[in-house]
């Protein structure tokens, strides 16, 4: 008994899961002729005038180049060879191409029911003509027509003609849109139907120049990176924020072609090979960067819908080396105390909040104003100063007069936390402020009461993973919603009965009780998670 493939069934369930959209066959046809254009511009002085043109009609695809072209060796042993590739080579990678795994072509196979290719190399008299029915496919058998032809009037190049399949449709605005991301940067034309879809501002993109100002512009380098860095200060839309762009890249003193530009809060990172567009990243930021990264070593997995995880892992390096050097210029304008991604990048790195903090602010009384961190001394003015983190205006009052400043902590746990961490390293003392705490027996409580702390144990337990808490109603001190301690290996926590919060979820227990579960698992995630005993031991 003989094993049995169907080639036809296997060709098209690869292309399928390779590739997860009709619209990787334009992805894929532009790719190659973007490559092709790159070889010829390193083998061919006088080429001038590379583009590419992509025509979408009713029951086809048409992809047009002028880039270097294939004899009919590079055709059969090549483009119709899955899992073959004439760019593993040094003349390729010197040109910068993109694609490299030689699985291109199989993005047409499971939408077409009919593939041609004409192609004449850039310094060859000849063009070949090779054409494949999707239906005639076969290992046992010739099933690709070829033919040749010396007209010299045919162009150099590479033209594709797919032939779809009838229930394959391809609307023209939809593959604008699906391809614009991967060819927009281009640095030469890329025409789609007769319109200019590539040549994009690839800084302006990211960083408009009418709203920023730049802060820093020099080179950096440590024992991996070293590169350019230019570090802006962006004022649009009423947000404050931070970008930066990078060039003349080296890793391990290894030239990367390529630049990066990025600006916070975009959160997508599109990522680029020359300037085709590859695939879309996150990286974990505080600063949420988003904007184009375009390196020539970074590779893309075979269908194109992500990149290696070294390739992420380089890109995070990288960014994580200039973060460092971004994060001191910015701390050094008055702005960054605006900048919540900022604050957060300061209270996650706290072995550098002394240099970076400076220039945050902080209350002061009794002059009822802001001041930086930067300005402050253990005595100001002839005044002794202190720090108060509680809420009771009593305690704010005793100590806040003509011969004291007292310097408010702020209700925001980030800058709370913060603002008590450079003032400690300043030696400056804190006001006592000694919180009490008297709990309410479960025979005081109503059942709704009851209920909210169950809920809120539970969520600890199962959530949280805190199966030593125990969670308590109580009449507390100095205005405050609660108080967390530890006793007896135990975790305590007492939630003020009547405040804000809780009236709140009793409200909702008692008049909406489908929302109740997700309310408290807000009020936990909000309130107690981010408390400074659990920031300190979770």
């Amino acid at each position: 008994m003989k094993l049995q493939i169907d080639l036809k069934k296997i060709i098209k369930l690869l292309a399928k899961d390779i590739y997860d959209t009709p619209f990787a066959l334009l992805r894929e046809n532009l790719q190659n002729a973007y490559d092709a254009v790159l070889i010829r511009k390193l083998k061919d002085t006088n080429y001038n005038n590379p583009e590419i043109r992509l025509y979408i009609q009713k029951d086809r695809i048409i992809i047009s180049d002028n880039g270097i072209g294939m004899t009919l060796e590079v055709i059969e042993n090549n483009y119709w060879k899955a899992g073959a590739s004439g760019k593993n080579n040094e003349d390729a990678r010197k040109a910068g191409v993109v694609g490299t795994f030689g699985i291109g072509a199989m993005a047409n196979y499971g939408v077409c029911q009919n593939l041609k290719v004409e192609s004449r190399y850039y310094d060859s008299i000849k063009t070949v003509v090779t054409e494949l029915n999707i239906e005639d496919i076969s290992m046992d058998e010739d099933c690709i027509s070829t033919s040749t032809s010396s007209d010299v009037k045919l162009p150099v190049g590479t033209t594709v003609t797919a032939t779809l399949n009838p229930d394959v449709l391809i609307v023209e605005q939809e593959a604008i849109s699906y391809i614009t991301p991967y060819i927009r940067f281009v640095p030469f034309p890329v025409y789609i139907n007769g319109n200019l879809i590539s040549k994009q501002d690839f800084f302006k993109e990211v960083i408009d120049s009418n709203y920023s100002e730049t802060l820093f512009s020099g080179n950096i380098n440590n024992d991996i990176w070293k590169f350019n860095l230019n570090v802006y200060s962006i004022k649009k839309n009423g947000e404050n924020l931070v970008g930066f762009y990078v060039k003349n890249i080296f890793l391990h003193n290894q030239a990367i072609n390529g630049e990066i530009v990025l600006c916070q809060n975009r959160k997508i990172i599109f990522t680029l090979r020359s300037g085709f567009g590859l695939a879309p990243i996150v990286l974990t930021s505080s600063f949420k960067w988003g904007g184009l990264v375009n390196l020539s070593n970074i590779i893309p997995t075979a269908g194109r819908d992500s990149l290696t995880r070294e390739s992420v892992e380089t890109i995070s390096s990288l960014v994580i080396f200039a973060e460092k050097k971004i994060a001191d210029v910015y701390s050094n304008v008055s702005i960054c105390d605006s900048n919540r991604d900022f604050l957060l990048y300061v209270y996650q790195h706290k072995n550098l909040n002394s240099n970076l903090a400076k220039n945050i602010k902080i209350f002061r009384q009794p002059t009822s104003d802001y001041i930086c961190l930067g300005t402050v001394q253990k005595n100001m003015d002839h005044h002794d100063v202190r720090f108060y983190a509680g809420l009771d205006e009593t305690i704010k009052s005793s100590f806040a007069n003509e011969n004291n400043y007292l310097l408010i902590i702020s209700k925001d746990i980030i800058r709370r936390e913060i603002q008590i961490a450079y003032l400690l390293s300043l030696g400056i003392e804190s006001v006592p402020d000694v919180v009490t705490t008297n709990d309410y027996e479960e025979s005081e409580l109503a059942l709704g009461e009851l209920f909210v702390i169950y809920r809120i144990e539970y969520i600890l337990r199962n959530d949280y993973f805190l199966n030593n808490v125990h969670v308590y109603f109580s009449e507390i001190s100095h205005n405050q919603p609660f108080k967390v301690e530890e006793l007896n290996k135990k975790i305590i926590i007492h939630i003020a009965k009547n405040s804000n919060s809780v009236l709140y979820l009793r409200e909702v227990y008692s008049n909406h009780f489908s929302l109740f579960d997700s309310f408290v698992k807000d009020y936990v995630r909000q309130n107690l998670w981010f408390n400074k005993y659990f920031c300190g031991n979770a």
